[in-house]
């Protein structure tokens, strides 16, 4: 029996795309995860490094790669400790670490500690996987030297059913809307205010807490917003609406609006990171500053998809399935040693 290399997986939270990258390298290698838990007390962060390290010494030496997922606090010892110990390490750029937008204080590189882990990890990591051409772009203008490949986040077509069906007159969007800084990011704003000119049609936010559903107060009377929702109800929104949208004012890939695409939603999104890339020619770039303009884009699109935009599941599927990310990633492994 060929004995599998040994991966070290370490994680801040276990997401969708961080779940799907430990089940696939599970299948093929031994992996054994860690993690590390983001808090902001000072105290929360010295003993989670802490920890880290006795986990790390405890199982290095056995281990062929550290795979890191996000450029941050908890990335610089691992890929240094590869390093140090000649193993291969792959961190996961995911957009928020290579990114730092000023006005609203957001992104990795917010403050000089962290940036330095950041750029340190970029620095030292044996190979960077960037999510987007987006995300990759931003990396090597934060480290010229970086060795960064492009391996896009990919879709799960086998939790799809077949698009075909009538659809309603809705235009959706979905994120996780827990603060007012999100609203501002994720273009919440907009979307409202582009549902207040269209009230013959439904508008939904799917993701937003109810915490902020009461801080927005007032909202046009064909806006429905709904709290996080279980995968199988979010697919239900996407198989029944014709328009998603996504108004971001940064976004390192989203998948939400790839998901839509898959389930047959046209993409009308802002000419933001890596949206551009997801839609391709499938759906329409906006401009937010002119919501007439952006009226007449959505009406469009939802006179032209009566039962599922086939031109947007083929982006999807020919682009960003989950399958081409296995693919690229052990092929990436292998050329590097771990197999």
């Amino acid at each position: 029996m060929k004995i599998k290399d040994k991966i070290l997986f370490i994680y801040p939270i276990f997401s969708s795309f961080v779940s799907a990258d430990f089940e696939f390298l599970s299948e093929k290698y031994e992996v054994q995860k860690f993690q590390y838990v983001h808090k902001k007390k000072i105290t929360t962060h010295f003993w989670n490094q802490i920890k880290l390290k006795f986990w790390l010494f405890k199982n290095i030496f056995g281990a062929k790669a550290v795979y890191v997922w996000f450029a941050d606090y908890h990335s610089f010892i691992p890929i240094l400790f590869a390093k140090l110990f000649n193993k291969k390490s792959f961190l996961v750029l995911g957009g928020y670490d290579v990114t730092y937008i000023p006005d609203l204080d957001y992104g990795s590189l917010n403050n000089p500690l962290r940036a330095f882990c950041a750029k340190q990890s970029l620095k030292n990591a044996t190979v960077n996987f960037a999510v987007s051409k987006y995300v990759a772009n931003q990396a090597i203008s934060i480290v010229p030297r970086a060795n960064v490949e492009l391996i896009y986040n990919g879709v799960n077509f086998a939790k799809f059913e077949s698009i075909s069906g009538s659809r309603k007159n809705r235009v959706l969007t979905v994120g996780i809307i827990d603060s007012i800084k999100r609203i501002k990011i994720k273009g919440i704003d907009v979307f409202l205010k582009v549902a207040s000119v269209m009230p013959n049609y439904e508008f939904v936010i799917v993701g937003i807490t109810q915490k902020m559903q009461k801080e927005l107060g007032n909202v046009p009377n064909n806006l429905v917003m709904v709290d996080q929702v279980k995968q199988s109800e979010l697919f239900s929104f996407y198989n029944d609406s014709k328009v998603y949208c996504q108004f971001s004012i940064v976004e390192s890939f989203c998948l939400a609006l790839a998901e839509a695409m898959a389930c047959g939603c046209t993409g009308v999104v802002t000419n933001a990171g890596a949206l551009p890339e997801i839609i391709g020619n499938s759906g329409f770039i906006v401009s937010t500053e002119s919501l007439a303009n952006i009226k007449e884009i959505i009406e469009k699109a939802i006179a032209q998809n009566d039962k599922g935009n086939f031109e947007s599941v083929k982006m999807i599927e020919d682009n960003f399935n989950l399958d081409y990310r296995k693919e690229r990633i052990c092929d990436v492994f292998e050329t590097y040693g771990v197999k």
